[in-house]
C-alpha cells in the first residue's frame, strides 16, 4: 500500500500552513489525535527583495498575460499614486453614470440654463472642438435651436456675415447628424 501525504497542519499562533510538516511521500507520525511536533516557521518577509527576479519576472508574466496591466513605478511615492488612482478609478466605475447606463453613454454631463438664450449655448459647448466664441457666431445667425433645426432641415447652413462658414465641417456634419439620423442609437462624436 502507497504512503498517504497528510496536509499542512496549520499553526495555532500565525494562522499559516507551516510547509514544514508536510511532505508528499512520507507518512506522517501518529494517527488522528496523535501529537506533532511543532516547529518555528521560518519568519515570513511581504517585501520584493525577498523574491528572485526570475520570480517576479514570472508574476508580471502571468498578471500580463491574464489582462491585467502592469505598470512600471521608480519609487515609492509613484507607487502610492498610481495605487491611488487605480483604487480611486475602480471605486468611483461603480457609481459613474455612463457605466450605469450606457445607453445615455454619448450625452455626457448634463447643463442647465438660465434662459433659453443660455441653454442653447450650453447645448452647442456640448459639440467637441466648440468654443463659446463659435456658439456665439452661430446663434447669431441661427438664434434659436428651431431656427437650428429648420436649417439642417433644408440641409444649409449659413455662412457668417463675412463670408466664412458658421463652424468647422467636424462641428457641422456632428450637428447634420445630430438632427438628422433615424438610428436612436447612433453614437455622434464628442
Amino acid at each position: 500500500m502507497e504512503p498517504v501525504p497528510t496536509a499542512p497542519m496549520e499553526d495555532e499562533n500565525s494562522g499559516v500552513a507551516n510547509a514544514d510538516e508536510f511532505e508528499p511521500g512520507k507518512r506522517s507520525r501518529g494517527g488522528r489525535g496523535g501529537r506533532r511536533r511543532k516547529t518555528k516557521a521560518a519568519p515570513r518577509s511581504n517585501t520584493i527583495s525577498s523574491y528572485s527576479s526570475d520570480q517576479i519576472e514570472a508574476e508580471v508574466a502571468q498578471l500580463q498575460v491574464n489582462g491585467f496591466k502592469v505598470f512600471p513605478t521608480k519609487t515609492t511615492h509613484e507607487t502610492l499614486l498610481w495605487l491611488k488612482s487605480f483604487t480611486y478609478t475602480i471605486s468611483s466605475a461603480r457609481y459613474d453614470k455612463v457605466e450605469r447606463n450606457p445607453d445615455l453613454a454619448n450625452i455626457g454631463t448634463i447643463k442647465s440654463g438660465v434662459n433659453t438664450h443660455d441653454t442653447y449655448l450650453k447645448m452647442l459647448l456640448q459639440f467637441k472642438f466648440m468654443t463659446e466664441v463659435k456658439a456665439n457666431r452661430i446663434i447669431d445667425e441661427l438664434p434659436t435651436l428651431l431656427h437650428l433645426y429648420n436649417a439642417v432641415n433644408q440641409n444649409r447652413l449659413p455662412t457668417g456675415p463675412d463670408g466664412k462658414p458658421l463652424m468647422m465641417s467636424n462641428i457641422q456634419s456632428s450637428i447634420m447628424k445630430l438632427f438628422s439620423t433615424m438610428n436612436d442609437s447612433e453614437l455622434l462624436e464628442r
